[in-house]
């Protein structure tokens, strides 16, 4: 079980979450204190270098996940056309994670509908097998037919690549509740801690607890608020059913 945030760069933590007075440098070690993963954005807008990857490597304990957004040139710009190479640097880069590389994870934009189904299965089938891959769809035309989300949950498990759960008011749609591995990458995102954010957490816990029971071997889950001063603080759903 891995939960945490979006980032880990955050000075209004100072006082709160993170000793006072630490450096910059510091603030990833003691993140990884207090969360055992993090959905790793800042690589959604750079490819990071050998010695940044080893630094934050170093900064976290072994247990820790790190759980990377492929580059936006990659998903967004060129929407998964003529990406070979950076797909290949991508790879390498974060490969340097060692045993702290979780599952990557491929965020499609909303323009990316099933008439590109040819070109993700494409690309799915040339991406490294070395690197753990998610796949989040967000075009809402993939879950309104349910013959078509059959179609593409089958070729996600045949290739062993987990559909990611978004947890989002307003795309009730995108919580398709399916599971094509197992592993299981959840996005909750709440609302500036009303109480809804925490019956759902709840709910994922006792979920994820059930799953587990049931043969599911890891889940991913990140905690998204419109505040991000909010999202240490809650909702938190490592509970003790989810670690027992």
């Amino acid at each position: 079980m891995h939960v945490g945030c979006p980032i880990w760069t955050n000075k209004a933590w100072l006082g709160s979450y993170f000793p006072l007075g630490i450096r910059d440098a510091d603030y990833l070690h003691h993140y990884g204190r207090q969360f055992n993963g993090i959905e790793l954005n800042t690589t959604h807008y750079r490819i990071p270098d050998a010695t940044t990857v080893r630094r934050w490597r170093e900064a976290v304990p072994a247990t820790f996940r790190f759980c990377p957004k492929l580059p936006q040139i990659i998903s967004h710009d060129r929407a998964l056309y003529n990406a070979d190479e950076l797909t290949l640097s991508f790879c390498r880069a974060i490969e340097g994670l060692g045993p702290t590389l979780g599952h990557a994870f491929l965020q499609l934009p909303p323009t990316f509908g099933p008439e590109h189904l040819p070109r993700l299965e494409r690309y799915l089938l040339d991406f490294p097998d070395y690197v753990p891959l998610a796949v989040e769809l967000r075009h809402p035309a993939w879950f309104a037919n349910r013959e078509l989300l059959a179609s593409v949950t089958a070729m996600l498990e045949a290739l062993n690549k987990p559909l990611v759960l978004s947890d989002v008011a307003g795309r009730r749609d995108a919580l398709h509740m399916r599971l094509t591995t197992p592993v299981a990458f959840v996005r909750l995102n709440g609302h500036g801690l009303v109480d809804s954010d925490f019956r759902r957490a709840d709910d994922w816990a006792a979920r994820i607890a059930g799953w587990l029971e049931a043969g599911l071997h890891t889940a991913y889950v990140f905690i998204h608020q419109k505040d991000i001063m909010h999202s240490p603080s809650g909702p938190s759903i490592s509970c003790a059913a989810c670690t027992s």
